[in-house]
């Protein structure tokens, strides 16, 4: 028996994984993972080459909270910039804040 006619993408898609290896080349696996919503081939994680925390201090410290917020709103674009300068995705974010009582959070 002849194998159906793939049509569109969604049909392509649907194929069972096994059945692309086994009837297609390297590029066409490639492309089903695509068509599937997978990346090519995993992403390989790596530790970034440089230290990329950011931080800002208040001096007197802060008495309102959108004075905090904007200042991680600010701290948010400046590690963004960071991470897109390495090709870096961030997957785990930490936050530490100090209070004038020297308490930390």
């Amino acid at each position: 028996a002849r194998p159906a006619r793939i049509r569109t993408l969604g049909a392509f898609a649907a194929l069972p994984v096994r059945d692309v290896t086994a009837r297609f080349g390297v590029d066409e696996i490639r492309a089903h993972r695509l068509a599937r919503g997978l990346y090519p081939r995993p992403p390989a994680p790596r530790p970034p080459l440089a230290d990329l925390s950011v931080s800002t201090e208040f001096d007197p410290p802060a008495m309102a909270a959108e004075q905090v917020i904007f200042a991680a709103k600010s701290l948010a674009e400046r590690l963004h910039e960071a991470l897109v300068a390495e090709a870096l995705t961030c997957v785990r974010i930490g936050v530490e804040v100090t209070g004038a009582d020297g308490r930390t959070l």
